[in-house]
């Protein structure tokens, strides 16, 4: 009696400590350690090829990816913090930059693939230029998480200043575009706080 008293404490506890390990190894996948110190460049010395980031891009346009399964696949090098939550930096070879925006409890909620931080000025001509909303994303690969709602009549896009919101008539011209400052963006000026917020070194 006493024997089976024994291995059924012992069997307890192997059980106890599998899932405490379980418990942790999660943990340190679901964790984040932030930097808002250093640049991109002086934190990241793990760069991707074009075809992990856009793999990664295009799953993160998906839906189907969490920052459990982005730490299992990327070195994580570059993360800061926000009033927001946090965001994640992924280099591409290129130099192309993929942020990753979490909020507070680690859940994805936006996400920008860009070549070149770019300046409201450049897209001040959109508008006497007559582009579609068809060009603008081929021209211009800087776009915040494009909703999938077709009601949408806009693109919002990552500049030095802040987020450009692009507004297109029935036929899909650019009718107008407004700036959305990062101050604006702190203090939620508009209402805007799903757009996202980068630190002023990274711009």
């Amino acid at each position: 009696m006493m024997k089976n008293n024994k291995f059924c404490i012992l069997g307890v506890v192997v059980i106890m400590v599998s899932f405490l390990g379980l418990f942790s190894s999660c943990d340190g996948l679901n964790s984040i350690n932030y930097n808002n110190e250093q640049s991109i460049e002086d934190c990241i010395t793990s760069r991707y090829s074009s075809d992990e980031i856009n793999d990664l891009f295009t799953s993160l346009k998906k839906g189907n990816v969490d920052l459990r399964h982005i730490k299992s696949k990327f070195k994580i090098q570059c993360t800061r913090k926000t009033f927001q939550g946090y965001y994640i930096v992924l280099l591409r070879e290129d130099n192309a930059k993929l942020f990753i925006f979490l909020n507070n409890e680690l859940q994805i909620n936006n996400y920008i693939l860009t070549n070149e931080v770019k300046t409201y000025n450049d897209f001040t001509i959109l508008t006497a230029d007559c582009l579609t909303k068809n060009q603008v994303l081929e021209s211009y690969n800087n776009c915040v998480n494009l909703t999938s709602f077709s009601a949408d009549i806009t693109t919002k896009h990552c500049v030095k200043e802040g987020i450009v919101i692009v507004k297109y008539d029935t036929e899909n011209v650019v009718k107008n575009t407004t700036l959305v400052s990062y101050d604006e963006i702190e203090e939620n000026t508009y209402g805007n706080s799903y757009l996202p917020y980068i630190i002023s070194m990274d711009r």
